[in-house]
């Protein structure tokens, strides 16, 4: 690390500066035994310490279901957002991210996007497993996805910034990533969007599961309720997506996801890297 240059501001990386605000906010992000993995973790971020100390982490009180950052209830526990609480419990999904949406982490998501930076994607990769320390170590997950980009979109890009953070993440936790589902709406880009109503109607049926359009996805390897003693275990998936404002996109491929006989009871937890 001492030799490279910092991604974002090009001072070199290292030194006992670095090492001693890694140490400090590992301590703030986690108090369990997963402190040695997430200090491995951030001191594996291609940035100097000037830096990795300006990341916007999200951090508690957060929202049950979105992790949105906000302010504890009147009884000084953690609560459901007033977004959250407007939609059915079905259609809840929990979800865990890493950082603000802000200036900084848009920049370096845009650059990500449309030029395919790979140090970016580890940078972003790793950040992504550090909110997997912090939320879904202890859950239980078999299987990873992503959500896809519509074929055009694919084209236009040359690749799924998202597919390539789920192979990241998956190859870490040596975890299988599959793709389960397909984009069938090339929707207007949801940055260009206006207005969560709008947001959701876009997402109305965008997506189908993959094995409706002959996608050679590998259902067979797909978790299922399996008999434990005494009781059915219901499997865990993880959804991987970049940013997540409205939770329109999340919960439009959680609702597909459910049609896959596989997963209809399953627990579906996304994980974003922002969170706006």
């Amino acid at each position: 690390m001492s030799r490279q240059p910092c991604l974002t501001c090009g001072q070199s990386i290292g030194g006992h500066a670095r090492t001693g605000v890694i140490r400090q906010l590992a301590a703030m992000l986690v108090r369990t035994n997963h402190y040695p993995k997430v200090y491995s973790l951030l001191n594996q971020l291609p940035l100097c310490a000037t830096c990795i100390s300006r990341i916007p982490f999200l951090h508690d009180p957060w929202c049950m279901v979105c992790g949105r950052h906000m302010l504890v209830n009147s009884r000084g526990t953690q609560a459901i957002c007033g977004d959250c609480s407007g939609f059915p419990e079905q259609l809840q999904i929990t979800n865990r991210s890493t950082i603000r949406y802000d200036d900084w982490a848009k920049n370096l998501i845009g650059v990500y996007k449309y030029r395919g930076d790979e140090r970016l994607m580890q940078l972003f990769s790793t950040l992504l497993l550090i909110a997997w320390y912090r939320h879904y170590d202890q859950q239980g997950i078999e299987l990873i996805t992503y959500v896809p980009l519509h074929d055009q979109r694919l084209r236009e890009r040359g690749f799924n910034q998202t597919e390539l953070l789920a192979e990241a993440v998956g190859r870490k936790l040596g975890l299988p990533v599959r793709k389960l589902l397909t984009r069938q709406k090339n929707t207007t880009k949801l940055s260009q969007q206006t207005g969560k109503q709008s947001r959701m109607v876009s997402m109305n049926d965008a997506f189908l599961p993959a094995h409706a359009t002959g996608d050679p996805a590998t259902y067979d390897e797909v978790p299922r309720i399996s008999a434990a003693p005494g009781k059915a275990t219901v499997p865990a998936i993880m959804l991987i997506d970049d940013i997540y404002t409205t939770g329109a996109t999340i919960r439009s491929c959680a609702q597909t996801l459910r049609k896959i006989p596989a997963l209809r009871e399953a627990r579906i937890l996304s994980l974003t890297v922002c969170r706006s």
